[in-house]
């Protein structure tokens, strides 16, 4: 009742189309929203809040134990943290964030390497034969 904003993820059937739309944006229900490519994120465990793995596949921590990305405790999901103003980075090792916060420089660190490894992904069009759908920096050309 209270949401201000929402996201959404679409999918187009040619990079063409899907590069148009983030150049014009589009309209829903009348208002005009601004579209952005999605970007691939490194992964990031949610039960030991470490790097380079799932939970489903996380040897580091046993079954019982999950360790709260907010707080840091060692008894509950972070979904389901009530420790109100209490924030660790494990990551880090700092209280002045979370281990979920995408301006951690971990995280920052972490988008660096995965951009190294895939260089489409530090973009913000889809490749195709054009020349600039490939530049980091977009320079209207009369599209």
């Amino acid at each position: 009742m209270d949401q201000c904003y929402a996201h959404v993820i679409g999918t187009f059937s040619d990079a063409d189309t899907a590069n148009w739309v983030v150049i014009n944006g589009l309209t829903i229900y009348n208002k005009r929203v601004s579209v952005t490519k999605c970007k691939k994120e490194p992964i990031h465990c949610l039960k030991c809040q470490g790097w380079d793995h799932v939970t489903s596949e996380c040897v580091i921590m046993n079954k019982e134990v999950n360790i709260c990305g907010t707080c840091r405790a060692r008894d509950h999901w972070t979904s389901k943290c009530t420790q109100q103003g209490v924030t660790y980075c494990t990551s880090c090792r700092v209280h002045n964030h979370t281990s979920w916060d995408h301006s951690c420089l971990t995280f920052l660190r972490k988008i660096e390497e995965l951009n190294a490894r895939d260089s489409a992904n530090n973009i913000p069009f889809f490749p195709v034969k054009e020349s600039w759908t490939w530049s980091s920096v977009y320079q209207f050309q009369g599209h």
